[in-house]
């Protein structure tokens, strides 16, 4: 288990480096808050170790979700910066989440979590960066 969390965060952290890192510098600098953060994956345990490795670093706050109807609840009652959706939840939960989550905030940052290539069906919710599974 030590292993998988080992991996999942430098994988977090060359995603964040790499990808969006510009992204939360402006928005740090100018709130001077750490960024919201919504997981939605339906297993509870990838969902923990994402969280608990984001949070380390005190930048974000990580909020959870196992399926649909608990994201729509931590959308309602947190303006998310960035949401990991895993496609695990199924293409048609994803894309109803991303819809959502773009309806409210067009500019959030997507991240697919996947452990193969995205179905093209997504495509409708770009843009999103790809984060594999380990």
């Amino acid at each position: 288990m030590n292993k998988i969390k080992l991996c999942i965060q430098m994988i977090l952290i060359v995603y964040l480096s790499t990808a969006c890192l510009h992204t939360f510098k402006v928005i740090h600098s100018v709130w001077n808050m750490a960024t919201s953060i919504l997981v939605v994956t339906p297993q509870n345990s990838f969902g923990s170790m994402i969280r608990s490795s984001l949070e380390e670093t005190g930048h974000f706050h990580v909020f959870t979700a196992e399926d649909e109807q608990a994201a729509y609840v931590q959308l309602k009652n947190v303006d998310c910066e960035m949401a990991f959706l895993d496609v695990d939840l199924g293409v048609e939960e994803v894309l109803k989440i991303g819809r959502a989550i773009r309806a409210s905030d067009a500019d959030a940052e997507l991240v697919i979590v996947s452990d193969e290539d995205p179905p093209s069906a997504l495509y409708e919710i770009r843009p999103w960066t790809l984060l594999r599974k380990p």
